[in-house]
C-alpha cells in the first residue's frame, strides 16, 4: 500500500517504481499540464511532486497539507496545485503563501467527493474559481469558490487573461451510471462562495517550488513564468551599458550615469525574483538533504546533474565533503561527483572553484591510487564479474580527470592565491594517473 508504479504502455514496459516508505495510501494522482510531473496526494496529507526524467521516475519534492487529501489537480498553467478533502480545500501556489478554505458548516461540507477541477475565465474582470464536484448517488453538487485577485494562482507571474485559457474539465463518478451534463443538479443553496474564509496557513515548508529552471531536453518540473538568473549572467539591475563598463555607477562624467535613486528602484525591480530564485534553491537543499538522510547518495548526485545549478551544488559539496571523506564516498559515486566537480570548475566565482578544488583533492586523495592500481593490475582468473565493474568505473574517472578536468585545472594554476596553489598540487597528482 503507497507504492508508485508508473508504466511505458506504448512500449508495455515498467518505468519506475517509488517504494511505499512512510506515503500511506494514495488518494490521488495529477499530471502536470505541460511538463513531464506528476503530483501524488496521500490521505495522510502528504503532497510529493515526483519528475519524469530519462525514462525513470524520481522524487522532487514533497510537502506536508496536513489534511487528508481526496482530491488534487493543476491549474491551467501548472503552478499551482489545488487539493482537497471533505472539508476543507489547499491552495498549493508559486508564488503565494498556502491559503486554505474552509467550509464554516456542515451544509456546505464536500462529503463524497470524487472530483475537483477549475473554472478559468479569459477576462481580468472577473476572478478564476474553484470547483469542486461531489458525487453522493446520482446527484452531482457543484461547488463555486471565487478567489480574490491578491490571491489568484501565479497573479504574480502570470495574467489571469490567458489566450490559451483551457476550458474546465468536469469528471465525476458515482455508484452508479455516470450522469450526464443534463442530469447534473445545481443547487444555488448549496454555493459556497459566500461561506468560506482564506487563511493563510502556518505549518509546512516554503511552497516557492515552481520556479524549477533547467536545460535538459525539456524536462522542466514546473511551468518558468520568470526564470532565476544563472550565476554568469548579468542581473537586469546592472544593466543601461553596465555591461560595458564595470565602473559606469563611479564615474560621475558619464552620461550614463545611475542615480542612487535609480538604482535602489532598479534592485527593488528585482526583489521578488531574487527571493523566488532563493527560495527555489532551498527547496532544492531541502530535497538533498531528504535524500542525503535516507542515504540515497546517488540519487542526490543525479538530482544535482539535472539541476545545473552551480550555487546548489556547490553548498551541497560544501556541506557534505568532510562526511564523503570519512567513508560516504565509494568508488561507484565517483563518476558522479567528478561530474559536479567539473561543471563547478568552469564557474566564475571563486567560493565554488575553490570548493570544487577541496572536493576533487578529497577524492584523488581517497581513490587515485585505487584508479590507478585496478586499471594496471593484471587479471588473475578468466572470469571477474566485480573486477570488470570496478575496471569500467574507474575507467570512467580517468576519462574525465585527465581531459576535461585536466585542462580547466591546468588553467587554474596560472592564477595567484589559494586557488592556484591548490590546483597546482592536483595538476602533478592527475598526471600520474596517465
Amino acid at each position: 500500500m503507497g507504492s508508485i508504479k508508473l508504466w511505458n504502455l506504448t512500449a508495455c514496459k515498467l518505468l519506475g517504481e517509488l517504494p511505499a516508505g512512510d506515503r500511506g495510501c494514495v488518494s490521488s494522482i495529477a499530471f502536470h499540464p505541460n511538463d513531464m510531473v506528476f503530483a501524488i496526494g496521500s490521505e495522510t496529507g502528504r503532497l510529493e511532486i515526483v519528475e519524469i526524467w530519462d525514462q525513470e521516475i524520481s522524487p522532487f519534492v514533497d510537502f506536508d497539507i496536513s489534511d487528508p487529501i481526496k482530491a488534487l489537480v493543476f491549474n491551467g498553467s501548472g503552478d499551482a496545485i489545488l487539493t482537497a478533502n471533505d472539508m476543507a480545500l489547499n491552495i498549493v501556489a508559486a508564488d503565494d503563501p498556502p491559503i486554505r478554505c474552509l467550509a464554516e458548516n456542515v451544509q456546505t461540507s464536500l462529503a463524497c467527493l470524487a472530483d475537483i477541477c477549475f473554472k478559468e475565465y479569459e477576462t481580468v474582470n472577473k476572478d478564476p474559481s474553484i470547483v469542486s464536484v461531489s458525487v453522493q448517488g446520482t446527484v452531482v453538487s457543484i461547488h463555486s469558490i471565487a478567489v480574490p485577485s491578491e490571491l489568484r494562482f501565479g497573479s504574480k507571474l502570470a495574467k489571469c487573461s490567458k489566450e490559451n485559457t483551457s476550458s474546465a474539465r468536469w469528471s465525476a463518478t458515482s455508484t452508479s451510471d455516470r450522469p450526464s451534463i443534463s442530469e447534473h443538479h445545481h443547487n444555488r443553496d448549496e454555493d459556497i462562495s459566500d461561506a468560506v474564509r482564506f487563511a493563510p496557513t502556518t505549518s509546512g515548508p516554503d511552497l516557492s517550488f515552481a520556479q524549477r529552471h533547467s536545460k535538459l531536453d525539456g524536462s522542466r518540473a514546473f511551468s518558468e513564468p520568470e526564470k532565476a538568473k544563472k550565476d554568469d549572467e548579468v542581473p537586469k539591475c546592472l544593466s543601461r551599458d553596465r555591461r560595458s563598463n564595470d565602473n559606469l555607477l563611479a564615474d560621475p562624467l558619464s552620461e550614463n550615469v545611475i542615480s542612487a535613486a535609480e538604482a535602489s528602484l532598479m534592485l527593488l525591480a528585482d526583489h521578488d525574483t531574487v527571493v523566488l530564485a532563493l527560495n527555489f534553491r532551498m527547496n532544492q537543499l531541502k530535497l538533498l538533504n531528504s535524500l542525503w538522510s535516507q542515504g540515497r547518495i546517488q540519487e542526490a548526485l543525479q538530482s544535482i546533474i539535472r539541476m545545473q545549478d552551480n550555487s546548489v551544488a556547490s553548498d551541497f559539496l560544501a556541506a557534505t565533503e568532510r562526511r564523503f571523506s570519512g567513508g560516504a564516498l565509494t568508488l561507484q559515486l565517483c563518476p558522479l561527483l567528478l561530474r559536479i566537480i567539473d561543471a563547478l570548475l568552469a564557474s566564475r566565482f571563486e567560493d565554488h572553484v575553490r570548493t570544487s578544488l577541496n572536493s576533487l583533492s578529497m577524492l584523488m586523495l581517497c581513490y587515485s591510487n585505487v584508479i590507478r592500481t585496478t586499471r594496471t593490475q593484471p587479471m588473475l582468473t578468466a572470469c571477474d564479474i566485480a573486477r570488470d565493474e570496478r575496471t569500467e568505473i574507474c575507467d570512467g574517472c580517468q576519462a574525465i580527470i585527465t581531459t576535461s578536468i585536466l585542462q580547466k585545472i591546468a588553467q587554474l594554476a596560472k592564477r595567484d592565491g589559494e586557488v592556484g596553489t591548490t590546483a597546482q598540487g592536483l595538476v602533478s597528482k592527475i598526471e600520474a594517473l596517465l
